[in-house]
């Protein structure tokens, strides 16, 4: 989702002859991707340090941020870990796995949130959250754009969030390539 929008934008004017296909690849699938030329770049979180015949650069650094649809359910910017527990939560796993980075930092306090589902994916995110009582945590960023686009709000997690990088990724493979040079 993001920052495509912008890169899409700077795409269009520096590389107008060519034509990008956007797909989903899991970030621990990457190294896949590359060896069945599924891709040539990639734009991920990055978890766990990439393969050494892969290439990265680091775009930003990011976090987590909890969204919820504050007009119905009562949590808020100043809502205490407890209150954070007490909610159900959706958690957005490519995978489908019902545990992320943030259950990591909660079990080192003694803690754990109950999940209620798991999303594929944060676009389907806003249609369900708005509907329901559940919290999400999701990268500041992509909060950032659903809460001005989708009409939702978001707090601080009420403990210290999990950090990563989000980068772009290429096989090395193709750095030879006169049009990727340019």
């Amino acid at each position: 989702m993001l920052p495509l929008s912008g890169f899409l934008t700077y795409f269009a004017s520096e590389a107008s002859g060519l034509t990008l296909h956007v797909i989903n690849v899991n970030y621990q699938k990457i190294g896949d991707a590359f060896h069945r030329e599924d891709a040539d770049l990639t734009i991920a979180a990055i978890v766990e340090s990439h393969e050494s015949h892969h290439s990265c650069t680091h775009l930003y650094r990011d976090h987590f941020v909890t969204l919820f649809n504050a007009q119905s359910f009562g949590y808020t910017e100043s809502s205490s870990l407890d209150r954070y527990l007490s909610f159900r939560n959706l958690l957005v796993s490519p995978r489908g796995y019902a545990h992320g980075l943030t259950e990591r930092m909660l079990s080192e306090m003694g803690a754990s949130r109950k999940i209620i589902s798991t999303l594929q994916r944060f676009s389907t995110l806003p249609f369900v959250i708005r509907g329901t009582p559940f919290l999400c945590n999701v990268p500041s960023v992509v909060a950032r754009y659903l809460k001005s686009n989708f009409d939702l709000s978001s707090a601080p997690l009420p403990f210290e969030s999990p950090e990563f990088d989000v980068a772009i990724n290429w096989h090395k493979s193709i750095e030879r390539d006169n049009a990727f040079r340019e």
